[in-house]
């Protein structure tokens, strides 16, 4: 595996990365050929790696919806959680009956710090990270923040290629590192190797930015100082270790509209698992307009008839009105099966993506338009303030667009 670099964020200015100095680097490339003397390709151990791995996840869901909280280290599972602490070795791992060996081996792996035998990396570990002041565990939540849970929680490094468990479920491969599937360029790489310190993932969000086309209309509002999250929190991993993308940097029409798609303003909810702001107030908005068409999502569900976000149109002459947004009125979670009717009924989507087949994960996106109608279009609309009230569902903006 090539070198995994990590680095320390040094100074934010205007929403840019303007110094970034290198941390640590580990040479995994060695370990990669020694372990064990050799990692599987064998497709029959990596099946049965798999099925454990889901018997982990299952595992980590049931401790969280107990404890509200991850455990601290994967071996914290075992009894109550995982009846069988064998589970926390890859059954090809297991086969080799060195075990001892292995973990020497996987010395080079910060998270590796389990005080019990485990052949697993555990991500989300409280181990700290070499140069910031952050743990594993933190720095796995920033990259979440930027990428979605698509980030690994437990990895499996027993076979050429490596196994990686996202915090969301689904498996997927990589023979190097996972992050490289994200990066479409070496700028890419560049800052997602880097561990970001507190609060300062929207500043790698940004970086991460395409430019905007010159012959964007003006009605398309230019949300990138607000942009949190990028389009891969609505992605789904193959197993092949390919993002599947849902939608796409670009224009999309919608009813008629045009609405410019290149990242998300995320907020959080109720234990929510990455630390997304509870409200971003006044996104730039400057005009008359008689509409504001916002398309948003949500990731979770809620009570139907709860509020699980408010948009506040901030007027030129002091007035402030609110927009609520229902659940099961106005949005329902952003996941679903496409294939369901009654999924397809009220409120009905306004984008659905694919829509002629189930990705990956067995579902389909669905977006929603949220139309305010502005009562006096003479008033110049400065901006909006989008608040989550902390239900169970977490509400986000694709693209908002006036007319």
């Amino acid at each position: 595996m090539k070198n995994y670099k990590v680095g320390i964020l040094l100074s934010v200015f205007a929403g840019a990365l303007l110094a970034i100095a290198p941390g640590f680097s580990e040479d995994n490339s060695a370990g990669r050929e020694t372990l064990n003397g050799g990692l599987s390709n064998n497709e029959a151990d990596a099946e049965k790696c798999t099925v454990q791995l889901g018997l982990i996840f299952s595992a980590l869901k049931e401790y969280q919806k107990q404890k509200h909280e991850l455990p601290e280290w994967l071996s914290d599972l075992v009894p109550d959680y995982l009846h069988d602490a064998n589970l926390l070795l890859c059954p090809y791992v297991y086969g080799t009956g060195t075990m001892r060996s292995w973990r020497k081996d996987l010395t080079t792996f910060l998270v590796f710090e389990e005080a019990k035998p485990t052949s697993y990396t555990y991500e989300f570990s409280t181990g700290r990270v070499r140069g910031p002041d952050t743990n594993c565990r933190e720095h796995k939540e920033s990259q979440m923040q930027v990428l979605g849970p698509a980030v690994p929680i437990v990895r499996c490094v027993a076979h050429t290629a490596f196994l990686n468990l996202a915090f969301d479920g689904p498996i997927y491969k990589c023979i190097d590192d996972w992050e490289d599937l994200f990066a479409k360029n070496t700028n890419d790489q560049r800052i997602l190797y880097y561990v970001l310190p507190k609060d300062t993932a929207p500043i790698a969000v940004r970086e991460l930015l395409r430019p905007r086309p010159w012959n964007i209309s003006s009605l398309c509002l230019d949300l990138s100082n607000y942009f949190d999250a990028t389009l891969y929190h609505l992605s789904q991993m193959q197993y092949q270790g390919k993002p599947i993308e849902s939608i796409t940097n670009g224009v999309q029409i919608i009813n008629g509209i045009d609405y410019e798609i290149r990242a998300l303003i995320h907020l959080t909810a109720k234990d929510f698992p990455i630390p997304f702001p509870e409200t971003v107030k006044g996104i730039s908005v400057g005009k008359r307009c008689s509409r504001i068409h916002i398309l948003h999502g949500t990731m979770g569900d809620a009570p139907p008839g709860s509020k699980i976000a408010t948009y506040l149109f901030n007027k030129e002459n002091g007035e402030a009105l609110p927009a609520p947004i229902i659940y099961g009125k106005d949005v329902k979670t952003r996941w679903f099966e496409a294939d369901d009717p009654a999924e397809a009924k009220e409120p009905k989507p306004a984008l659905v993506s694919p829509p002629d087949r189930v990705g990956p994960s067995g579902k389909s996106l669905r977006l929603y338009v949220k139309t305010w109608e502005n009562p006096q279009p003479n008033v110049k609309v400065q901006s909006i303030d989008f608040t989550s009230p902390m239900t169970t569902s977490a509400p986000f903006i694709v693209a908002i667009t006036t007319e």
